[in-house]
């Protein structure tokens, strides 16, 4: 039950993911949100959120998952055994489904821990029309808790990048996401959702440094996130026909940026020659994904019922690196 997340123990941040690690079959991790699935690795798993795809779900270099608890309405795993719906994955399938929002007056609260701050509102926009909105941001780029700052000394290894150098390089780090779904019930029959979501990371190690006259000057930034919407319309065709169809988009992106210029002689006695050496390094790694779905469900009975469907994904992945 999403609505329990907050009442287990957390390392700092309630998780989605951290409580799921305690379902038998699934692994637990101290100090990681993957999920490995009866011993498989996290990225043989599927995870849909009101059913697009997510990729790299997690913050804080995996500690912390990406989901915020506070828009989530369902869960449901499957840990083998799942049928064609679910294809492109050998392991596990994280199925989640957000919440539609309060219908009858509008809701506001969230909240603040030694990690993030985070707000929700679920606004009534009309009788038929409703409006869920979150966001969540770590605030450790303004102010560095204890347990932030413990958290990413051991991630990123704290300590010079050059043993006897003078500066000791202390890294800016955030992340946030953001969530948002408009449901639309146009009769008792259809239902119709917009989803949206976004999340990034954001490590900024630019620093100045000197060692045996040399100045070392460098700009470090590494970001990372993923994004993904979908439409979907939910519409019953007699008392026992439901189908539902659903499009949508999602992907993963990963940009690295470093330039570092050598430079002689600080003494503040002689003058400053020009930069004589200079490195830089760029990439870019993107993961584009787009799908349509078709699913229909008929119950033929109490006991039984018949799925039929149709669905089709195309998945591109691109990679770019310059360095000199």
């Amino acid at each position: 039950n999403p609505r329990r997340f907050t009442d287990l123990p957390n390392f700092g941040e309630p998780d989605v993911f951290k409580t799921l690690q305690l379902l038998p079959g699934i692994s637990t991790q101290e100090n990681s949100s993957q999920l490995n699935i009866r011993g498989s690795s996290a990225d043989q798993n599927l995870v849909t959120f009101d059913g697009f795809t997510l990729y790299n779900l997690d913050h804080f270099f995996g500690v912390f998952s990406a989901l915020n608890p506070n828009v989530i309405k369902d869960i449901q795993v499957y840990r083998g055994g799942f049928d064609s719906r679910y294809g492109e994955r050998v392991s596990g399938i994280v199925e989640i489904t957000g919440k539609s929002g309060d219908k009858t007056k509008p809701r506001f609260y969230g909240g603040v821990n030694m990690i993030s701050a985070n707000l929700t509102a679920e606004i009534p926009v009309s009788e038929k029309l409703s409006l869920v909105a979150a966001g969540r941001r770590a605030y450790s780029d303004v102010y560095s808790s204890w347990l932030a700052d413990a958290i990413l000394a051991k991630q990123t290894g704290k300590g010079n990048r050059f043993p006897e150098a003078d500066n000791a390089i202390e890294p800016e780090f955030y992340f946030s996401d953001f969530n948002a779904k408009l449901s639309w019930t146009p009769s008792d029959k259809d239902i119709v959702s917009f989803s949206v979501y976004g999340a990034k990371d954001n490590l900024n190690s630019t620093n100045t440094m000197e060692r045996d006259n040399i100045g070392i000057n460098t700009a470090d930034i590494n970001k990372w996130g993923n994004y993904g919407f979908g439409i979907s319309w939910k519409t019953q065709h007699r008392a026992n026909y439901f189908s539902e169809l659903q499009l949508g988009h999602s992907g993963y992106y990963n940009d690295y940026y470093n330039n570092t210029t050598f430079s002689d002689s600080l003494d503040q006695k002689m003058p400053v020659p020009e930069p004589r050496e200079q490195t830089a390094t760029s990439e870019e790694n993107k993961l584009l994904d787009y799908f349509l779905s078709f699913k229909n469900t008929v119950f033929l009975n109490t006991a039984n019922q018949l799925e039929f469907g149709l669905a089709t994904r195309y998945t591109t992945f691109n990679y770019y690196k310059d360095a000199e």
